[in-house]
């Protein structure tokens, strides 16, 4: 399992739905909590989705020069 830094959505949440919640009522700081904490889960999680082919694109491609570079001194 991969660490993801999703969870910290549900701190973004929380904070979020504190301040609507001081701000306008307690209704709308739980929605806005829940909202916030599962679009932000969605967002990270498909960035960090984003990198990883990324990462495992330019791995590939590194390996491939390597190998031709090797086949080319031979």
């Amino acid at each position: 399992m991969k660490k993801t830094y999703a969870p910290n959505a549900i701190i973004f949440g929380i904070l979020i739905g504190i301040l609507a919640w001081l701000e306008l009522n307690p209704v709308l700081g739980v929605l806005a909590g829940i909202v916030v904490t599962v679009i932000g889960w969605l967002i990270i999680r498909a960035f960090e989705k984003l990198v990883d082919k990324g990462i495992d694109a330019a791995g590939d491609a590194i390996g491939n020069a390597i190998a031709r570079n090797k086949a080319n001194k031979l």
